[in-house]
């Protein structure tokens, strides 16, 4: 942005910034003003929160899968050597 930090320090300070500093800076981020305008820590870290909890679940779905896929090969692997499989299989 071509900015010093001095330059910074009063942005920081100042409780307005102007619509042309505020729209180079949105731009620099890949946010639009109004995300900055409108921004809430609190809205941040639900929006977080919610993404973790999502990509956990997620994650946990997908060994669960993996989980299931590997005992069901186990089994059959195991039955096909045991002598009393046609007891095992019905």
């Amino acid at each position: 942005m071509g900015v010093s930090q001095q330059s910074i320090s009063r942005m920081k300070q100042s409780e307005v910034l102007e619509d042309d500093v505020l729209e180079k800076i949105a731009k620099i981020l890949g946010v639009t003003p109004e995300a900055i305008k409108n921004f809430s820590e609190k809205a941040l870290v639900n929006y977080l929160n919610t993404l973790m909890t999502t990509a956990l679940i997620k994650a946990l779905c997908m060994l669960s899968i993996v989980h299931l896929i590997l005992l069901k090969k186990l089994w059959s692997s195991m039955t096909r050597r045991c002598p009393f499989r046609t007891f095992f299989t019905g």
